[in-house]
């Protein structure tokens, strides 16, 4: 295989000083410019998305996305190995070795649940409750957010709620009062996304001592989210005429308020985007909260 590489290499010309050789997203081939050495061979893999991954003896150490090409990942992949004054093997396998320990590490914290003939993945805590559901691909973003600092945690959601504003998504109350609504606010938190209906005992179920209202840990999913209410709240399922609100206060915890409204004076307030949101902006997640 060495030698067909060597030989190819030599019938084609290199105009950048490092290239990734063999355009098919399965297999790509890493050299130099001037020598045509191999400097090793990555298998990149397509995820569930569509995009390319790089693994090292079956680690997944690089996902592709709109801001890290694959191409620029491997640029800096080999400036990162030359002053590491080591070979390639070793340098990948340190890298490797790095991201399976940080993963394994907080894994100890975790249950893995893997149910067949899905795509998505449960962790659970020590109490068995579901913290984050999702695809294998973004496993690593969850777990690249909560091993940072309480104050980097608080920075990114502080950025995320400032990229969401400037986007415009934001809950206007003009909708709801065309509606018959003329009396639900816009939240203090998060630059005002999402309605709050603190206090507006005519439209929170008021017939518990939460009086409406509980915090919970934001999974990534819906149904997950609402069991954790109905839980909290001693309820085996939610009263006929109302519906959970994300209010849009995701803190660094990844955990939110949760308020139980009428679903008509819910459904006033379309368009808003609640913590859900802000979750999926939080971590770069695409798809739809599961």
């Amino acid at each position: 295989m060495r030698n067909i590489i060597q030989y190819l290499l030599k019938r084609r010309e290199v105009k950048r000083q490092l290239r990734l050789f063999i355009n098919n997203p399965l297999f790509k081939i890493v050299y130099l410019k001037d020598s045509s050495l191999i400097l090793g061979c990555l298998g990149a893999a397509l995820n569930e998305r569509g995009n390319r991954v790089i693994t090292w003896n079956n680690v997944i150490i690089f996902n592709e996305t709109k801001k890290i090409s694959l191409s620029k990942y491997v640029k800096k992949l080999y400036k990162d190995w030359k002053k590491s004054n080591k070979t390639l093997e070793d340098f990948m396998n340190i890298k490797a070795q790095k991201f399976s320990n940080e993963i394994n590490d907080l894994l100890i914290k975790f249950k893995l649940n893997v149910k067949p003939n899905t795509v998505t993945i449960d962790f659970l805590n020590e109490s068995g409750i579901i913290v984050f559901r999702g695809i294998r691909e973004n496993i690593e973003k969850y777990f690249n957010f909560i091993k940072k600092t309480e104050n980097e945690r608080r920075k990114l959601i502080s950025e995320m709620n400032e990229r969401i504003a400037l986007k415009g998504n934001k809950y206007k109350p003009e909708n709801a009062i065309a509606k018959g609504y003329d009396d639900i606010p816009i939240s203090k938190g998060g630059k005002g996304a999402s309605p709050d209906f603190d206090g507006l005992i005519h439209y929170l179920y008021n017939n518990d001592p939460a009086f409406g209202k509980v915090r919970i840990k934001v999974t990534g999913s819906r149904d997950k989210d609402f069991k954790q209410c109905l839980e909290l709240m001693n309820l085996k399922k939610t009263p006929k005429g109302y519906t959970w609100h994300h209010l849009d206060d995701l803190d660094e915890n990844l955990e939110c308020t949760m308020q139980l409204v009428l679903r008509d004076a819910h459904e006033a307030t379309v368009t808003h985007l609640g913590s859900a949101g802000q979750f999926n902006n939080l971590l770069g997640i695409k798809e739809e909260y599961l």
